[in-house]
This record gives structure tokens, C-alpha cells and sequence, in this order.
């Protein structure tokens, strides 16, 4: 430990009150400042460049230690359900909010459910959709290679026009053709 630090709690008697000293002296609880910097960075937090699960981790992140530090001091179960329905719900709001342009469709759709989504739920039906749109995006990889169909007895090679060698190939065999072909009107080749 810092000696600093370590000359607080070195004369107390029982751990109880080594707790409860560290708990007094280094707890944020009523710490308003850090509540307002939690509450600013949650409020003002955009997706922008940060994948699905950075933007959703980052903004549940704040929020878990944001309901540390605003504990309920309420003694009515009734009352503590209601306040966590009405807070869920802002973040519900708060998270389709900062999400970007692309997910507009889905953040909709889950606005105009008739049952009320959770946060949770909202993640989770975010992050299927850009999985979904990852996947769609990405699309299966094809073979460019050439390949071989059997026509009756003989064999027959088709070419992936895509590729760049073969035409270039093609146009090759063009050219040549073309030098054999002579201009019987000004006796120069390549022309008719």
C-alpha cells in the first residue's frame, strides 16, 4: 500500500472500520460532478465509427455505474419498479437515438412493437440486424477459375470472362486475325 495511504488505516482496530474508512474516504457516492460527467457522456454518446457492440457496451457501461452511484432510497418495491420501467424506457430512447442512419428500419420497428422492448431486447434485436447486414454484405466468395463441361464425348472449356488474363487473350487472337486481312483499295493491313 502507498505509504500515504497506509498511515489512515494502520491504527484502526477491526476490519469493519478499515471498510468503512475506505468506503467514506474514497467512495463517489455523493460525488454530483462525476454523476454529471457519467449523465453528459451517456446523453451525448453517437455510434459514428464505433462497431455495434463498441457504441452498446460502452453506453451500458456508463449506464451500470450511473445506478451505482443514483441509488433509490425508496422502501416501496412498487415505486423502485416504476422509477427502473421509466429509466429503462429513456434508455431504450437514448440508445436507438445514437444509433447511425442505417439502422432507422429496425429502430422503428421496435418503437411501434406493441409490447414495450427493454434494453436488453433493443441490443440484442441491434446487434442481429447487423450481424445480418454484416453477413448480406460480405456475400460467398465464387471461384474464378475456369471450368470443364462435358458435352456428350467431348470436353469442352469454358472461360470466366472476369478475368483479365483471358481476355486480354481473346483480344490477342482478334489482333492476329487481323494482320492476315489487307485493304484491296490502299493496300495497308488491319482494315477492309
Amino acid at each position: 500500500m502507498i505509504p500515504q495511504i497506509s498511515c489512515d488505516f494502520f491504527f484502526l482496530s477491526t476490519v469493519k472500520d478499515l471498510w468503512e474508512t475506505v468506503h467514506t474516504k474514497f467512495s463517489e457516492k455523493n460525488n454530483e460532478a462525476h454523476i454529471y460527467e457519467l449523465e453528459t457522456k451517456s446523453m451525448s454518446m453517437m455510434q459514428g465509427s464505433k462497431t455495434m457492440m463498441e457504441y452498446a457496451g460502452e453506453l451500458k457501461n456508463l449506464w451500470v455505474e450511473l445506478d451505482y452511484y443514483l441509488s433509490l432510497d425508496t422502501e416501496k418495491r412498487a415505486e423502485i419498479t416504476a422509477i427502473r420501467n421509466f429509466i429503462d424506457r429513456r434508455r431504450v430512447f437514448k440508445f436507438l437515438a445514437g444509433l447511425n442512419f442505417m439502422f432507422d428500419q429496425v429502430s422503428q420497428y421496435i418503437l411501434n412493437r406493441e409490447k414495450k422492448v427493454e434494453l436488453d431486447e433493443a441490443i440484442s434485436i441491434i446487434l442481429n440486424e447487423d450481424s445480418r447486414r454484416n453477413l448480406m454484405m460480405s456475400g460467398p466468395e465464387i471461384d474464378n477459375s475456369a471450368f470443364m463441361i462435358k458435352q456428350g464425348d467431348n470436353m469442352k472449356k469454358t472461360v470466366d470472362p472476369s478475368k483479365p488474363f483471358q481476355q486480354s487473350q481473346r483480344r490477342n487472337q482478334k489482333t492476329d486475325s487481323r494482320d492476315n486481312l489487307w485493304c484491296m483499295y490502299c493496300r495497308k493491313s488491319r482494315h477492309t
